[in-house]
């Protein structure tokens, strides 16, 4: 094994890692589908597990500031803020072993909380739902990337 096949597992480049979903609704459960594709080699993990996550942002541009104690005037800046309303982790099945060449479809049941608001995209803010699978194992975990998940 050369240099290069090493650096497949510090990159996370064993498998790809991919989540199916549908719209849910806030208070329910919603079961999510994670697929994970195994490349040139069979992987030990220790888990496959999933993150749910509610972020609100706010980008409001050009925003109006008075210059205190000048002669008047104002500056025009940019206001970004974002926050992490709601953070849940789910493990979708415990330790095993992932034969190469074969897409693995794992379902797995997320629980939306009601008290949460729903997706929403307004002029100077949104609510985004989001999703992120991956593998636990060894070097960097393959993961799915944040996907966006409507939320009624």
């Amino acid at each position: 094994m050369g240099i290069f096949s090493k650096l497949k597992n510090l990159t996370g480049g064993w498998a790809d890692v991919s989540v199916i979903t549908e719209d849910a609704r806030r208070g329910d459960s919603t079961e999510v589908m994670i697929q994970v594709s195994v490349k040139d080699e069979p992987i030990e993990i220790s888990r496959i597990y999933i993150t749910l996550r509610c972020v609100e942002e706010v980008r409001v541009p050009n925003y109006r500031v008075n210059n205190a104690g000048t002669s008047g005037g104002s500056t025009s800046v940019n206001v970004n803020a974002t926050e992490v309303l709601h953070e849940q982790e789910y493990t979708a099945t415990g330790a095993t072993r992932l034969d190469a060449g074969i897409l693995e479809a794992v379902p797995c049941t997320l629980d939306l909380p009601g008290h949460m608001p729903p997706s929403f995209e307004g002029r100077n803010a949104r609510v985004r739902w989001l999703v992120k699978a991956g593998l636990d194992m060894s070097g960097n975990d393959p993961d799915s990337g944040w996907q966006e998940l409507p939320v009624a």
